[in-house]
């Protein structure tokens, strides 16, 4: 049997599904499937051993020509099958006109002639996951055990980075540029690095290349100078980096959810978005969020983004603190 398994984007969505992604495979061992993904997606998975092939869509091209070119080259594969974790409009009309009789994701009928219906009550997108899998005959409890791939290559890449720098806490302090409401301020960050310092831990600091300036200032306002690997590392040393460090302090990002696939202990950030929604259903994870009124606003900007700035470095070190105690 021919299947196609469908999860475009985002990064942090992408690492949501690994534990889906892994129970299909499993599942249908001695079966052929494709899955369907973003080059994050490709990059991600390509050496986890899931999938026979791997189809990379683009997601930033919104043409509906592209659509249809898309449509015509999977309609070629033949698929019995289509499991769609994405479920979102574009990956519904991909799955209406691929040729199969088996189609399963979570929404409408007229997408769906095997789908989850829909909850009047918002789901998290591991939720999702998990009534997708269920509607697929498979444990639908399978969609919780997050494993990410990591080849003895980036093991050793990793080391490389890190430069034999002993125990060391990560920190990721940026976020979409259209999401200022998710920034921990710069001043915070290098407080409580100066705080883990002082107890014996380096510091690493990750992220993309827009955010070097953001890890420079942080650097700057530190006694003790971290690692800056902003913008220096590929999204498996990314991984590898994560994995081996001792807890992450994390705004609500995809490194918050990669650290909860490799079991390193992340303390969660969160200010405008909703951790019910957003935070990892597993792993050593603490959740910081001051539940004021206006909390959670899902706004992208705010005059003064109180619900970040309440949070102080010290709460942020005792509930790290905590993590590393359970983590013993």
């Amino acid at each position: 049997m021919k299947i196609a398994v469908i999860k475009l984007s985002a990064l942090g969505d992408l690492v949501l599904a690994s534990g889906g992604l892994k129970a299909v495979r499993n599942h249908f061992v001695n079966d052929e499937i494709t899955f369907i993904t973003s080059t994050s997606g490709a990059e991600l998975y390509k050496d986890s051993g899931w999938f026979d092939n791997i189809f990379i869509y683009n997601s930033k091209d919104k043409s509906l020509s592209y659509l249809f070119s898309t449509i015509c080259k999977l309609r070629s594969f033949m698929f019995d099958s289509v499991i769609d974790f994405q479920s979102s409009s574009r990956s519904r009309w991909l799955t209406l006109f691929l040729n199969s009789n088996v189609k399963i994701g979570y929404g409408a009928s007229f997408f769906y002639k095997n789908g989850a219906s829909p909850s009047y009550v918002k789901l998290s997108e591991i939720e999702v996951i998990k009534e997708i899998l269920n509607k697929a005959g498979i444990n639908g409890k399978k969609a919780y055990e997050l494993e990410l791939p990591l080849n003895s290559h980036d093991i050793w890449a990793v080391s490389s980075l890190i430069q034999g720098r002993g125990d060391y806490i990560i920190f990721h302090p940026g976020s979409s540029e259209k999401w200022k409401t998710k920034r921990w301020s710069d001043e915070n960050f290098s407080k409580l690095g100066d705080i883990l310092s002082k107890k014996g831990f380096n510091i690493v600091i990750i992220g993309s290349k827009k955010e070097v300036k953001i890890a420079e200032n942080i650097s700057s306002k530190m006694k003790v100078k971290p690692l800056i690997l902003s913008g220096k590392t590929d999204l498996n040393q990314l991984i590898g980096i994560i994995k081996n460090g001792k807890a992450l302090v994390s705004t609500d990002s995809a490194p918050m959810h990669i650290a909860a696939a490799v079991g390193t202990p992340v303390a969660a950030l969160f200010g405008a978005t909703n951790p019910e929604l957003s935070a990892p259903s597993a792993g050593k994870v603490r959740i910081i969020f001051k539940n004021l009124e206006c909390q959670p606003c899902i706004k992208g900007d705010c005059d003064d983004i109180k619900c970040m700035n309440l949070i102080t470095p010290e709460e942020v070190y005792k509930n790290l603190e905590a993590l590393l105690f359970e983590n013993k």
